[in-house]
Formats: structure tokens, C-alpha cells, sequence
């Protein structure tokens, strides 16, 4: 449902577990008008949610993403 809020500029998914990649990949192609995102601590993200950042968020200018194991290094390079 936040897909249909296609202006939204900040969203903080902070702790969450329960959310998957497909349904934030549907927000993400949906709001690309997010500036700031927190998924820090979802522990159920891995590189490839970061290349759906890099993909469909092209104004995003801060990015929280603590504590989530699966993340890697190329990951992080997919965003650069």
C-alpha cells in the first residue's frame, strides 16, 4: 500500500523483519521521490535490495542500513 503514496520523500522500515524485498522493490519503483530511507536492522535484506535502491531511487540522499548481515561489500557498490 505505501506504493500508491508516490510522493513520499522519507520512509523508516527501522526493525522491521517482516517486510520482504518484492514488496519495498514495488515502493521503490512507485516512489522515486524518496530522499532518505532506514532499513537498518530488517534483517531480511540482502545486495539485491540495495541494487533495487540504486535502481529505482535516484534522488535518495541519505541511506540508514546498520545491522543487516546479508549485506556486502558489492552491495555497497551497487549503489555507487
Amino acid at each position: 500500500r505505501l506504493a500508491h503514496f508516490t510522493q513520499l520523500r522519507c520512509l523508516w522500515l527501522f526493525g522491521m523483519p517482516k517486510v520482504t524485498y518484492h514488496a519495498l522493490r514495488g515502493v521503490f519503483q512507485n516512489c522515486t521521490q524518496l530522499t532518505e530511507l532506514n532499513i537498518s536492522e530488517s534483517i531480511n535484506f540482502t545486495n539485491g535490495l540495495l541494487e533495487a535502491i540504486a535502481e529505482f531511487c535516484p534522488n535518495l540522499q541519505k541511506l540508514y542500513i546498520a545491522s543487516i548481515p546479508a549485506i556486502t561489500d558489492a552491495g555497497l557498490k551497487a549503489l555507487s
